[in-house]
């Protein structure tokens, strides 16, 4: 019997090891596959990436010259993030036309947020735009959460077929459940990158009058917009000194939550769109103290597997409530959560959705 064709387009990057490693952990006889991968194979930033060693992978350059090549001889393609680049998804969506398409918004992807782009050239912008809004209609299935879902219908009016599981193979299931409480410590933890929308600088004047309770406020900055990360480290080395501990090298994932695990005890994400998924998921994993913003998708999501999360609101902040740690039973459903999510969201769904298009 003739396999079908599965090709995967997405950018070199810190997600697609992981993916590419989960379709050789749960291989299928129904499918062959081929990870076509654009931009920079070495390096992303100074950040090494590891790829598994596999004949099925292409790398391209972000000229892509052979694409068009590749979707033309596939049956399904999966997108992986949605290209903010013009050329490229200008001619995806020229080339998918007789094709089954699968998108994978990363993030923010799936909004209409012109602070997305790396041009402030308007006219582009908008042409960008409407190319995003062809291909999330030629999908035939978009992988997001509730709030994903929503906005397809608000902004798009549209009603797609959605899924929401671990498709990049990136819950870090490596990450184990540790009741690792500190007693009478509170180190907090801002956010997991420098972006204007995790709005750091607002959580750190808001916090200002409990310094006195506060131990450290750690602030994960090691990429994003350099303009803001400068501003964050200047407001945050003003108001709160030798407490405000800056990380921005990048280091080797599974030291960077082992330094999590010893180092955090409380986490408040204010991003306000979809930011920070696996970090969370990761914390919570952990059994820290989540705060997130209402307006981001991880919310949602961390709720609806059953995690204990709470609300940031910056109005309303009870910095009693902050520092208490997770108690027995909230422990508990951290436990229940993770049997959940192995059980129910598990990266082998792949193979139910490639059947499903």
């Amino acid at each position: 019997m003739e396999k079908t064709k599965v090709l995967h387009i997405f950018p070199y990057g810190i997600f697609v090891s992981k993916y590419i490693e989960g379709f050789a952990q749960y291989p299928n006889a129904k499918y062959e596959h081929l990870f076509y991968l654009y931009g920079d194979v070495k390096q992303q930033g100074d950040r090494k990436i590891e790829i598994c060693n596999t004949h099925n992978i292409v790398y391209e350059d972000m000229k892509c010259e052979n694409l068009e090549k590749y979707i033309e001889r596939t049956d399904i393609v999966v997108l992986g993030s949605i290209p903010e680049i013009y050329d490229i998804i200008r001619r995806i969506n020229n080339s998918i036309q007789s094709k089954k398409l699968i998108t994978i918004p990363y993030g923010r992807e799936l909004y209409r947020t012109s602070d997305l782009y790396r041009c402030n050239n308007q006219n582009l912008i908008k042409l960008i735009d409407e190319q995003k809004e062809i291909l999330i209609k030629r999908s035939n299935l978009i992988i997001t959460g509730e709030m994903g879902r929503a906005y397809l219908s608000n902004y798009y009016h549209i009603c797609k077929k959605t899924i929401w599981f671990d498709c990049l193979n990136s819950l870090e299931m490596s990450v184990k459940f540790e009741e690792k409480i500190v007693k009478d410590r509170c180190n907090l933890m801002l956010g997991h990158r420098g972006t204007v929308t995790g709005g750091h600088i607002e959580i750190l004047e808001s916090l200002e009058k409990f310094k006195t309770q506060i131990d450290q406020i750690v602030c994960p900055l090691s990429y994003g917009n350099k303009e803001y990360i400068d501003k964050v480290i200047e407001v945050g080395k003003s108001l709160y000194g030798e407490k405000f501990i800056l990380f921005d090298k990048w280091i080797p994932k599974d030291e960077y939550y082992k330094f999590l695990n010893d180092n955090v005890d409380v986490a408040i994400f204010n991003y306000n769109t979809s930011e920070g998924f696996n970090t969370l998921l990761s914390l919570c994993k952990m059994g820290k103290k989540v705060y997130v913003n209402p307006l981001n998708d991880s919310y949602c999501d961390l709720v609806q597997m059953g995690f204990p999360v709470w609300k940031w609101e910056k109005e309303h902040i009870d910095f009693s409530e902050i520092r208490k740690p997770l108690d027995a039973s909230q422990l508990l459903q951290v436990q229940k959560a993770i049997a959940n999510m192995n059980e129910n969201y598990g990266f082998e769904k792949w193979f139910d959705v490639l059947e499903s298009i």
